[in-house]
């Protein structure tokens, strides 16, 4: 089975680098997708067929720069040394969504312009074809409950944390349409988890398991 992600609906970030800077970014989330499908799909599935339509946050501990890393990059080992850490939520927008699991309480550290594009992409496409994936990188973007279950990002030793600006310059935020392949399959799979309302995935584990 293989995972057929795709174009991205929207790509932004909050270190705006214009509209030259999304074509690779564009890239990057496309793989990322696929290199974390069976979680991403497996997690979706489950959560659109008890709750319904919505869309699945992922909240990072970490800066989208640093999430989209990828393999033979030169920055990949300071990446993984940071302990970068997923957290995982689907957002409904009926009245079947999970308590405090609503696009609302979810995106309520967004903004109103991110807060819409989550929504339209729901109402675009939202079925057992395809699901909206918004990834939220940085702390700066989760809720509170969200945040206190994050890890903070791991520094060198002998560095000094980053102040508040710093950090914010490695935020970023997209909203992507993710689709099944096989919904049977991803749900199946996402079964197999035994989610709960959220789901903590460590991405630099040597065993690189979801807990």
């Amino acid at each position: 089975r293989h995972a057929r992600a795709v174009a991205p609906a929207y790509v932004g970030a909050m270190t705006d680098a214009g509209d030259a800077g999304l074509g690779p970014l564009a890239g990057k989330l496309h793989r990322f997708a696929v290199d974390q499908f069976d979680v991403l799909a497996g997690f979706a599935a489950c959560k659109f067929a008890k709750h319904g339509p919505g869309a699945l946050f992922v909240f990072t501990n970490c800066g989208l720069d640093d999430l989209l890393v990828e393999h033979g990059d030169p920055k990949l080992p300071a990446a993984r040394a940071l302990r970068r850490q997923m957290i995982l939520v689907w957002g409904g927008v009926t009245e079947r969504a999970a308590e405090d699991c609503t696009v609302a309480k979810l995106s309520s550290a967004l903004g109103e312009r991110r807060r819409a594009e989550v929504l339209r992409s729901i109402e675009e496409k939202c079925d057992r074809d395809a699901f909206p994936l918004a990834v939220c990188a940085g702390p700066a973007f989760a809720t509170e409950d969200v945040r206190e279950g994050l890890r903070p990002a791991a520094r060198p030793s002998g560095k000094r944390e980053r102040n508040s600006n710093q950090t914010a310059s490695h935020e970023g935020f997209s909203v992507l349409s993710l689709k099944y392949g096989d919904y049977r399959a991803a749900l199946t799979h996402g079964i197999g988890m035994r989610l709960e309302d959220a789901l903590v995935v460590e991405l630099d584990d040597d065993d690189d398991d979801a807990r």
